[in-house]
């Protein structure tokens, strides 16, 4: 008996196959996000910048920080004073909260990415909210010089505030001026919302997802407190704060309790979600 066998096409190497994904890529649902994104990149920059020279100025004008004989007066701190010795003691990385900052940047990112057509979205709300706190902090940081709460913190500030201010945005030097509230809270807490906020899987998964990004933040801050990088107040103080303009800003952008307001016209300006989102990429806001 003669069979007839129908040839069926081979599949595509998988190497092609991941690299035609890569290809077909689109981070935004309407090209017109474009523009929008790159001005958030633009206003995070711009604000970073503003609080870099905040910095600066507050290297060369913090008592503690600018004085010949290093005398050092850390402020009473109750879970620094607890934890800070046990911390020496394990000689842990003294720099381990600017790790976990470029962690924490690193996962904000690969977050945004993983958010498909809705990565634009995502990114809009990391810079403008990161933004809008970074502003604020820099009149905090020159209100009130507190002393560093870091013994061995040491600064070498260019006397050009604007060029230190750049030095400072490339990580080329470190401040020790700038006390209050905490820049690596920013990071660690937009970093965790974001993963916290936007399902990812749209299943049972995403608690788990939750409930590791709470306990990094958790971890990011104790390590942040107990190294003695910064008060615990500091601390504290921007957790509320980021959480105030994140959960605000997201509200404004995704209801319309109220649009007819300057703030909420303004937001939905900035964010663009309402004008591109389609039936097909909706956003998981959970």
């Amino acid at each position: 008996m003669h069979v007839d066998y129908i040839d069926t096409p081979a599949s595509p190497p998988l190497h092609f196959m991941v690299f035609a994904r890569v290809l077909a890529y689109r981070p935004w649902v309407s090209s017109r996000e474009i523009p929008y994104t790159a001005l958030a990149v633009m206003w995070f920059l711009l604000c970073t910048y503003i609080v870099c020279i905040a910095n600066s100025y507050m290297d060369v004008n913090n008592p503690s920080v600018n004085r010949n004989d290093r005398s050092f007066s850390r402020l009473p701190d109750a879970l620094i004073d607890w934890v800070y010795p046990t911390y020496k003691t394990w000689n842990l990385p003294e720099n381990l909260p600017d790790t976990l900052v470029q962690i924490s940047t690193a996962l904000m990112f690969l977050r945004i990415v993983l958010g498909g057509r809705k990565a634009a979205t995502l990114m809009r709300r990391a810079m403008y909210v990161s933004g809008v706190v970074y502003l604020i902090r820099a009149p905090f940081i020159v209100m009130t010089a507190l002393p560093n709460p870091l013994e061995s913190c040491q600064s070498t500030p260019n006397p050009n505030h604007f060029y230190d201010a750049l030095l400072l945005m490339a990580q080329l030097r470190y401040s020790c001026g700038d006390v209050f509230y905490s820049g690596h809270t920013i990071l660690f807490m937009v970093c965790c919302l974001i993963w916290y906020d936007f399902a990812l899987f749209n299943s049972r998964a995403d608690t788990l997802v939750k409930a590791i990004a709470v306990l990094w933040g958790l971890f990011c801050h104790f390590i942040l407190i107990t190294s003695s990088y910064h008060y615990t107040v500091d601390v504290v103080i921007a957790i509320c704060i980021v959480l105030f303009f994140w959960k605000s800003f997201c509200y404004l952008a995704t209801t319309s309790t109220f649009d007819s307001t300057n703030i909420s016209r303004l937001v939905l300006f900035l964010d663009q979600e309402r004008y591109t989102c389609s039936a097909d990429t909706p956003m998981s806001h959970v």
